[in-house]
């Protein structure tokens, strides 16, 4: 398979900003950002934590110096539709933080994601159609993409050979699940399909990877029926800053103040035919701010697993 061209439908609004922050740009550059994270997560799960081994893994799929990139990423909007733009809350418990969103209000939007061998290559390499199946499952594309922003599904697949690679098709699944547990089910496929055996450790590691005893994704299989800012303002009013519950947003859940840490987990927003339902995978990494911070993050899952009939697929 030299070309797979899929659809993605929006589950959540795209902050997709370029120099003009308050106009949409389709670019490719976030999107192939997002598929390299998601593949050094996966890299190292498959004990690729020494740097040289990972800078040699990663760059076999996007290059280096020495050499350019395995795969193609194109984006697009289909035949016959329109870039479609709305202006957003950014953060959902704020009423004033609003910018232009791909987005219209009523219907999921959809964006033409192409991902092509190079040529000269025979095939996409599998390590790029796994990082696309992580990211695609548990994260999300532009601004606040790791507070459920920007999340997708995929609604279509289409590639230029009849026969995908073996166990591809089952865990790309693009069909609307019925309910949270046939949406757990699912997930828990493609994570193993994705990353097969993970190596364990009891270190922290320097890099958000899929190391076993270092990594939790939790799948909520409560649906929250309406629309996806309800769901958002639940998390954050009953979890992110529950500060009864011990909860409220501090440092371990990232921080742009004195230095600067991504937050460990990602919020993605996955749909079935019943509702919405929280997808939130953590990653205990190295800096972190103390020694408890992980601990926190756990805390914050384990209030999500209790309220919203949550399952640990990893």
């Amino acid at each position: 398979m030299k070309k797979l061209t899929l659809t993605l439908e929006t589950v959540t609004p795209l902050f997709l900003g370029g120099a003009d922050t308050q106009a949409v740009v389709l670019r490719a550059q976030p999107f192939r950002g997002q598929l390299r994270y998601w593949l050094r997560a996966m890299l190292g799960g498959q004990g690729k934590n020494a740097k040289e081994d990972l800078r040699t893994a990663e760059s076999e799929i996007f290059g280096d110096t020495k050499g350019g990139s395995g795969i193609i990423v194109r984006v697009g909007i289909p035949q016959g539709k329109k870039l479609q733009q709305e202006e957003r809350l950014v953060v959902p418990h704020s009423r004033e933080f609003r910018n232009k969103a791909f987005w219209n209000g009523q219907d999921q939007q959809e964006i033409l994601f192409e991902l092509l061998a190079r040529p000269g290559l025979s095939e996409i390499p599998n390590e790029a159609l796994k990082a696309f199946l992580l990211w695609a499952n548990l994260g999300g594309a532009g601004k606040r993409a790791r507070r459920g922003f920007g999340s997708f599904r995929v609604s279509r697949a289409y590639a230029d050979v009849d026969v995908f690679p073996e166990g591809f098709e089952r865990a790309l699944y693009p069909r609307l699940p019925s309910d949270g547990y046939e949406l757990s089910a699912q997930l828990t496929n493609t994570l193993h399909w994705s990353l097969g055996a993970s190596v364990h450790s009891s270190s922290t590691p320097e890099f958000p990877t899929f190391i076993g005893g270092q990594t939790k994704v939790l799948v909520c299989r409560k649906p929250h029926p309406g629309d996806y800012e309800n769901a958002m303002k639940t998390f954050w009013n009953n979890n992110l800053r529950n500060d009864a519950r011990g909860l409220m947003d501090n440092r371990a859940y990232g921080y742009a103040t004195g230095g600067r840490r991504a937050s460990p987990f990602h919020l993605h927003l996955a749909r079935s035919e019943r509702g919405y339902h929280y997808i939130l995978t953590a990653f205990n990494a190295r800096p972190s701010p103390s020694h408890s911070s992980w601990d926190k993050v756990q805390a914050l899952l384990a209030s999500c697993a209790s309220d919203y009939d949550g399952q640990y697929i990893w």
